[in-house]
Formats: C-alpha cells, structure tokens, sequence
C-alpha cells in the first residue's frame, strides 16, 4: 500500500532520504526527509536529473561512474555499495553524504531506489579525531623529558605515556578512567583548583601553571604544567592534552621553604602597616566626629543671631527699608536658613557616628506623624500640583520609636521625592508590616528615576549624581547620608528601587520597638543595598 506520493509509509518514515528514480536518473519520488535535508519538496524536483538537483559539481562524474557500474550489473539488479558525495542543498551550500543504490530492476518501469544520509556530524568527529591524534604524535615524537597524555572533556585519563609513567609512577591500567585531580595536592583540590585550571582552558584554549604535584607514592614534586582544549571542526569540546615536566631539580625544596618564610614575613609586615594606617584613620574620624558634634553650639548660635537680626529687619522692626533692601535681606534670610540646614545635617552625621545622637523611643501613631510632615511639605505639593497619597496598613500603625527621628526620615524622604517629581505627578507614603518586629515605610515617587549605576552612590556623604541635578534641585548630598545613619543606629535599614524616568521608591524598615540607639555605624564604603521585594 502507497500514500498520495506513490512512497510506501515504511520508506516515507526511514531515517534516510529516500529518491527514486527511472534508468535515466531523473527523480520519480522524493521522501519527506529527502525533502529536509536538500531544502526541496517533491513537487520541484519531480522529472529532474538527480544529479543536478542534490549532487555537486565537483561529485557528479563519482555519481555518474557509479550510476553507470551499478545499471551495467548483470540483469540490472543489485544491492549497491554505499559511496560518499558532497551533496547540495537548494541555498547552495554543500554537506557530505553516503548515496547508495538499495536495488535496480530491469522490469518494467526500469526504475531503482537510491538511499541517502547526511554524514556530516561523522565526518566532522572524524576530522577532529584525526587532528587531534596527528598533533598528540607529533607532540609525543618532539619532547622526550615530558609526562603527555589525554584527558576527556571531564577531565578523566584517556591516554598515558611512558614520560608520564616515569613522572608520575602509575601504569595505564591504574590511571586510565580516573580523574586528573589525584595529580593535586588535597589543599589544591579543595579549592577547587584542577576544575579551575579546566574552565579556564575551556574558554582561553589553554592555561600554564607551576606548582606542587603529587606521585603514586604520594612523593611531590614541582611541575611545569601546561593543558589545551581540543575541539572538533564544529567547535565542540571533545578533551584536553596535558603535558607536564619536573622541575624538582631547579627548585629544591629548602628554597620553596626559604622564599614561603620571606613572603609570609613580608605579608605580615604589610598587614601590620595597614592594620596600624586604618587605626589611625578611624581614630581620626573619630576624633573628627566629636570635634563637630561638640561644636553644635558654636557653629549655629552666630548664624542665628544672623538670621534673627536680618529679620527683624527684613519685618521692618528697627525703622522702615527700600524695596531693594528688602529684596536684599530676604536673599540674606533664605541663604542663611540653607547655610543652617547643611550645619544641621553635618552636625547630626557627626553626632550618629560619634554616638553621641540621643533617641527618645515612644508609643507613635505613625499616620499621625506622616500628617505632620505632609503638612509641612504640602505647600510644596500645592505649587507643583503634586498629589500626595498616603496608605498607612492598620496593622502597622503603632510603633515605640523617637518621634523626632522619624520625622527627619520622612522629611528627607518626602521632600526628595517632591523635589524630583514633576508637576502634576503622585508621591505615595506607605506603612506596612515587615514581618512580626519591624514596620516598612515607603516613599513612591513618579518622577525622574534614578540609572541603576548610580543607585550605589546614593546614602553616601556628599555624593551627588551629578552637577547638572546638583544646579537644578540645590542638593547637598547629606540628606540620605543623614537618614540612613538615623534608621540604622536604630537598628533598621533602608534602601530603593528605582527606574528611570519612570520613578523611585525609597523605603527604611524600622524595629517596632526601638530601645535606643545603637553602636555607632561606619560606612566605609556605598551602601550595600539587600533584596527589594515587591509590596503584595
């Protein structure tokens, strides 16, 4: 029984093409995976010499004289021999193939069936395998004082020569099959150091190292090792060759131990030297720290008197002003209360990191609290027309922390995003529960978003993102400084997630119950920011 194609189902599912065709050579039938493997249905090559349609040019008199042989066979029948072509596919490209003629019938119809598979996955192991071998001889033939031999792709023992032998002290029969890594040290094996040597020639093509070895007697030695990648034409891994010389001789083993002894002293010594200079540095900052907070009182009392006194003058209290005089002064007042807030923030940095900021945890009703900052800034939000949301989780409403403290988070917080939103855009505060002892507070913003390289820069003192937003927005770079020191002497944490143009979301996650500061904290380098997961 025939499909619709005149191929019967056996043939139409064999796992070679399938092409039949008349004493002349021109195709009769042409099987789905004929058509697979040259690019052309049956209905484009119907009629057309076999030849010219899947042979290439340089294979054709092979085909032709093989043709020939096979039809000139006594009685026309004959189970042919398999011979390789370079075949061509419809795109012009050319793969290799085993064409064989299963039978010829001199009956009617004078048609006869030819086979044919695609042997290029073979030919290109073999290929590889030849080269692989033709270069591991001449490798072998070319040095005489080395330990060679072949290891596969996971990096057992393949082949083992007599150098080896000699080096190494195991017969083929005891080494073939096992892992190289018996080769190495246990220091070196756990550290994963025979799998590293791998990768890396796994990807450069080769990787040279010296190093203790270790002999069948478990005897070392020090080696000069070299291992290369061997891959087949299409690219694959199929093993390693490992070549590996004694260099016992030119490093003895009281000069290992002599050299080991210097550079351990000297690392000692170097340690010593770093250990002493971060000292000093701490001692410094510290030093520093307790100099500012000590100086609260000096710093602020002549700036007030400042502000105080241009004032009552900007207010017309000591005798009328001009209107250019009161433009003045109002510049002097609004310079002065920046001067004031940047002495402020710098002031309570060196106070955190001094340990001498004081905490007064108490019951706080934190929508509460979120109001009162709102309302403060809600001037801000009415000029820029800036809608301000906030959802407070009735679960997380109550917390025993210092008020004051965590307004000046909220402050910073809120005001950054008002600052960075545009107009007409929506900041959310949210409180939820984080956990069974903490509580999340979240500051969501739709405005200019910050790049993810940038983000490790923030929470840093005096780290702005750059001059342009600097100019723009009047930033200090203490405000998140500030506030990270704050939550985390309280034992909290605090971090963002961020996408630009598209917005920022900054959050500090608080203990429910404060108890009061905490040990000083000492950033010594930019914030290391955990996980975000998303609210539910």
């Amino acid at each position: 029984m025939t499909n619709n194609t005149g191929i019967t189902p056996i043939l139409e599912t064999a796992s070679d093409g399938v092409v039949t065709m008349d004493r002349t050579g021109r195709i009769t039938e042409f099987s789905p995976v004929a058509e697979q493997m040259f690019g052309q249905t049956r209905s484009e090559v119907l009629g057309k010499p076999l030849a010219e349609v899947i042979v290439s040019p340089s294979a054709r008199p092979t085909y032709h004289a093989t043709l020939e042989r096979y039809l000139g066979t006594a009685e026309g029948r004959v189970v042919g021999k398999r011979v390789e072509l370079s075949a061509l596919r419809r795109d012009g490209t050319t793969f290799p193939i085993e064409f064989a003629i299963a039978s010829a019938d001199s009956n009617e119809g004078q048609s006869f069936t030819g086979l044919v598979r695609d042997i290029s996955e073979r030919k290109g192991s073999e290929q590889a395998l030849r080269a692989s071998e033709e270069r591991f001889r001449l490798l072998v033939q070319s040095v005489k004082d080395y330990a060679i031999f072949m290891l596969d792709s996971e990096g057992c023992v393949a082949t083992w020569n007599a150098g080896a032998q000699a080096c190494k002290g195991y017969t083929p029969t005891e080494i073939l099959g096992q892992h190289f890594s018996v080769f190495y040290p246990a220091s070196d094996r756990e550290r994963g150091k025979p799998e590293e040597e791998l990768r890396i020639a796994t990807v450069v093509g080769w990787v040279e190292d010296e190093g203790w070895r270790l002999r069948k007697d478990g005897s070392v030695f020090w080696a000069d090792v070299l291992i290369t990648a061997i891959r087949d034409t299409a690219g694959k891994l199929v093993g390693f060759s490992k070549v590996t010389r004694d260099l016992t001789e030119r490093r003895n083993a009281a000069d290992i131990a002599e050299r080991k002894r210097l550079e351990e002293g000297q690392a000692r010594r170097k340690s010593q030297e770093l250990e002493e200079e971060n000292h000093r540095m701490h001692e410094a900052n510290r030093l520093k720290s307790e100099f500012l907070a000590n100086m609260s009182h000096e710093l602020r009392t002549p700036l007030n008197a400042i502000m105080g006194f241009t004032e009552l003058m900007f207010k017309g209290k000591v005798g009328p002003v001009s209107a250019d005089h009161k433009e003045y002064l109002g510049n002097i007042l609004t310079s002065s209360r920046h001067l004031l807030k940047l002495i402020n923030d710098v002031l309570d940095l060196a106070k955190v990191e001094s340990g001498k900021m004081e905490f007064r945890p108490e019951l706080v009703d934190l929508g509460t609290v979120i109001n009162d900052v709102c309302d403060i800034l809600r001037g801000i939000a009415f000029q820029k027309r800036i809608h301000l949301e906030t959802k407070v989780d009735p679960s997380a409403v109550e917390a025993v922390l210092d008020p004051s403290k965590l307004k000046q988070v909220l402050y910073n917080y809120l005001s950054n995003a008002l600052k960075f939103t545009p107009e007409q855009g929506l900041v959310t505060i949210r409180v939820v529960p984080e956990g069974d002892a903490c509580v999340r507070i979240e500051v969501e913003d739709t405005g200019i978003g910050i790049r993810n390289e940038d983000i490790r820069r923030l929470f840093v003192e005096f780290q702005q993102l750059d001059a342009g937003l600097a100019k723009k927005y009047g930033r200090t770079g203490l405000g998140l400084a500030l506030t990270k020191r704050i939550v985390e002497a309280q034992g909290g944490t605090v971090g963002l997630r961020s996408e630009p143009d598209k917005g920022s979301t900054f959050w500090a996650v608080l203990p429910r119950t404060a108890s009061g500061v905490h040990a000083p904290l000492t950033v010594e380098s930019p914030l290391d920011l955990p996980s975000v997961r998303p609210l539910a």
